[in-house]
């Protein structure tokens, strides 16, 4: 499907959304694009940042809504991308061995710290969902159970949210 095509179904989608859940920030300015990418040093899917330009820089999708670039619409811990790919790359120090994988920028959240993530270290940026409910500090096979590769890429994903297809939250294996 073209960007376009995309966008004007996203937009719809907001358009349509009764419960007010759907509240875009405004649009990222390339300023604060380039300051985002620059911060998690690498390159985010070239269709979020055409949608963060269009639509608005955060605050709409599936769960609770997209984390904006730098200056955009924030989770419930105040966090954007950034801050949370930041935190999560920071790991936790009573258990050394949770490594968060490089490149996965957790872009919403479900609840329960529960998020939807793009992996922007493989071409095609595929979605990854983060389930950290069950974790064992004792078994560190626990933590690579909370990543799901869900089979989608990111503009498959959003598409999907856009045609109204009800995307689930993930959840973890075994």
């Amino acid at each position: 499907m073209e960007t376009e095509d995309i966008i004007s179904r996203v937009l719809d989608r907001i358009r349509s959304d009764r419960s007010g859940v759907q509240r875009p920030d405004p649009p990222v300015t390339d300023e604060s694009w380039r300051q985002t990418e620059e911060a998690i040093g690498f390159p985010l899917p070239p269709l979020l940042r055409e949608l963060y330009v269009r639509v608005g820089n955060g605050g709409y999708g599936p769960g609770y809504a997209l984390r904006g670039a730098i200056g955009g619409a924030t989770d419930d811990n105040g966090w954007d991308l950034v801050e949370y790919y930041l935190a999560q790359m920071e790991g936790d120090p009573d258990c050394p061995e949770w490594i968060w994988p490089a490149g996965l920028v957790g872009l919403n959240d479900w609840g329960c710290a529960i998020a939807s993530c793009v992996d922007c270290s493989v071409p095609g940026f595929p979605m990854v969902g983060f389930d950290p409910n069950g974790l064992d500090p004792v078994d560190p096979d626990t933590w690579s159970a909370s990543f799901v590769q869900t089979g989608i890429c990111f503009d498959d994903w959003i598409t999907a949210w856009a045609a109204g297809d009800d995307l689930k939250q993930p959840q973890r294996r075994g």
